[in-house]
């Protein structure tokens, strides 16, 4: 998913579609690195006098959503510098870090749930985007692992079809998160083990980003972490907006894409499910909360 309507393939700072913070340095083609937002040519490597090492992680205090079965989330940042405190270019890896945190003495008042939060979100999303059900509720989607996403975002239901929209493109263009916050719980494995929002990626409650494992599973996120900053390469709208749309059940419209999607792939690699439609009780009237 790209970040604005240009198609470039490195986040711009501010930009809420972007799962990353755009690192300058981030590796966006063969030869070629994001800087200012943009895919450039690689730079010369530094010398001595201008290498960097990153300072101690500055550490955020914990916030939370206070959302039933959930955590607090607490920002980190750190910085590159060299031996003279001067800003550097030439660390390795993310200066951007969300961690899980206790947030029971923030949330000492009844927890809201995933739905009543996603339904209030909703109703504020609809008085800007009028294509969508301000009187319905709203939905948390199932956990999909070739889209981590998925549970992470806000889908609401829509006028025109019988469907619920993850409205990310519209909301990012107004400058308006369209996710549940960082924290969120928002999928139970196999094993049982808890998965919570974290940069609007829905991850182990253990998962360490840019930590490389040879196990399947660690091997799966490094390399879904990574295509989900890509260009569209959806095509037109309709098969966008399908992307970003569930059904009443929390099923996607559009099913998972190949690991290729990183570059450009043919047409016969996508597999489209029609439209979901509500049942005829449901679709005469708004689902109301």
């Amino acid at each position: 998913m790209h970040h604005d309507s240009s198609g470039n393939a490195c986040p711009k700072d501010g930009y809420i579609m972007s799962p990353s913070r755009g690192v300058r340095g981030t590796h966006c083609a063969p030869g070629r690195e994001c800087r200012g937002g943009e895919c450039v040519p690689v730079l010369e490597q530094p010398s001595d006098s201008e290498r960097g090492s990153w300072s101690e992680w500055r550490e955020d205090s914990c916030s939370s959503g206070c959302l039933q079965r959930s955590k607090g989330a607490r920002v980190r940042r750190r910085f590159c510098e060299n031996r003279d405190r001067k800003t550097a270019t030439s660390c390795k890896g993310s200066y951007y870090d969300v961690l899980l945190c206790d947030d029971e003495k923030l949330c000492r008042k009844k927890r809201r749930t995933i739905v009543e939060f996603a339904t209030l979100r909703c109703a504020f999303f609809s008085e800007r985007l009028p294509e969508l059900d301000g009187a319905a509720k709203g939905l948390q989607a199932d956990h999909e692992t070739d889209r981590l996403w998925m549970a992470c975002a806000i889908f609401c239901r829509r006028k025109d079809i019988a469907a619920y929209y993850a409205p990310r493109v519209e909301l990012n263009d107004l400058g308006l998160d369209p996710y549940l916050p960082d924290g969120t719980w928002c999928h139970a494995d196999e094993e049982g083990r808890d998965y919570f929002c974290r940069q609007h990626h829905c991850l182990p409650e253990n998962f360490l980003f840019g930590k490389k494992s040879r196990s399947r599973m660690d091997y799966r996120y490094e390399e879904e972490l990574g295509p989900q900053n890509a260009g569209n390469r959806l095509g037109s709208v309709d098969r966008l907006v399908k992307y970003l749309t569930s059904g009443p059940d929390g099923l996607p419209l559009l099913t998972s894409v190949s690991r290729g999607i990183a570059s450009p792939p043919g047409e016969d690699e996508w597999i489209d499910k029609d439209y979901i439609e509500l049942p005829a009780s449901e679709a005469s009237s708004s689902i109301a909360y």
